[in-house]
């Protein structure tokens, strides 16, 4: 095709906006805890800010519990379970907006555990214990949780989960 037909004419103005119709100094551009897009940043940019205070990521803190745990590759001997779901959880973290922090699986003991957790309040914002909450005998995360902190809740009515633990 070598030539363009104008069917209809654009009236004045037609898709042209005016002086100051995209940014009005008087309406917020984005809203608080509003996740910032590209068109966003452009919106920013045009309302005249070159600078905008935004929250960090958090960052989440994952251990794995379990003895019978290994590591992904690992050769497996009798009773060992390749460790997989804290990089469900970090994937979690991940898509949700947060950071995380992965801990290679800690082993079944009270003093293990309780250690892994101590360290993981150093390094981030929440710390996700991952096994350990039931009530068997090598069960012990709501031990180790209580010992350095409050047990807020043990347990809810609903499976799978039933066993959680909200601590603070």
């Amino acid at each position: 095709m070598e030539y363009i037909e104008i069917i209809q004419p654009a009236t004045p103005w037609q898709h042209v906006r005016v002086i100051g119709e995209d940014i009005v100094c008087t309406e917020l551009i984005v809203p608080e805890n509003h996740k910032i897009r590209p068109i966003d940043i452009g919106a920013i940019i045009s309302g005249g800010h070159t600078i905008v205070s935004v929250r960090r990521k958090p960052k989440i803190i994952i251990i794995p519990t379990g003895s019978e745990l290994v590591e992904p590759g690992t050769e497996l001997r009798k009773g060992n379970i390749i460790e997989s779901n804290s990089f469900i959880l970090s994937s979690l973290v991940q898509e949700w907006g947060g950071e995380f922090v992965r801990i290679k699986p800690v082993p079944d003991g009270l003093e293990e555990i309780k250690k892994a957790i101590l360290d993981g309040c150093e390094l981030g914002d929440l710390v996700v214990v991952n096994a350990g909450s039931s009530a068997g005998s090598e069960d012990f995360t709501a031990d180790a949780i209580a010992e350095l902190g409050e047990v807020i809740q043990h347990g809810i009515n609903i499976k799978p989960g039933k066993p959680v633990i909200l601590a603070g």
